[in-house]
């Protein structure tokens, strides 16, 4: 098993950028260009994510037909929003900056998958999972 490589400008502040910059789209309810700019996002963002499992699945000889994930356009939305307010956080902040994405383990905290299949319930729980573990993480070792 290879070791995951990143860029060497990682930049761990970009996540949060991007998070800020879509939760104040959020807030424009009502304003159809920014409603199809954040659709076309969250289909972009499900179509890389589709493709990256397919080849994943094909290189291991496991790719049997679809892919089965979260295909529905106002649930993705809404849970791109969950994590964007987890990552406009300091705590987040705080803990990229600790700990670059190279060095994390598995018990770091991770943020939850939003293409899984999992009924609203499982979804607010994950979150609520993941958010406590930052702040638990908050405390220096």
């Amino acid at each position: 098993v290879g070791k995951r490589r990143y860029h060497p400008k990682y930049d761990p502040y970009i996540e949060i950028r991007r998070a800020r910059e879509r939760l104040s789209q959020y807030k424009t309810k009502g304003d159809w260009a920014i409603d199809m700019l954040l659709s076309d996002d969250a289909e972009e963002d499900l179509q890389k994510y589709e493709n990256k499992l397919k080849r994943r699945y094909s290189q291991r000889g496991e790719l049997d037909g679809e892919v089965e994930l979260e295909r529905r356009q106002l649930e993705l939305l809404r849970r791109q929003r969950d994590i964007d307010m987890g990552k406009v956080t300091e705590r987040y902040a705080e803990y990229v900056l600790t700990i670059p994405k190279p060095e994390r383990q598995k018990h770091h905290p991770r943020t939850p998958n939003k293409f899984r299949t999992v009924s609203r319930r499982a979804w607010d729980g994950m979150i609520r999972k993941w958010r406590k573990h930052l702040h638990y993480f908050d405390s220096p070792e």
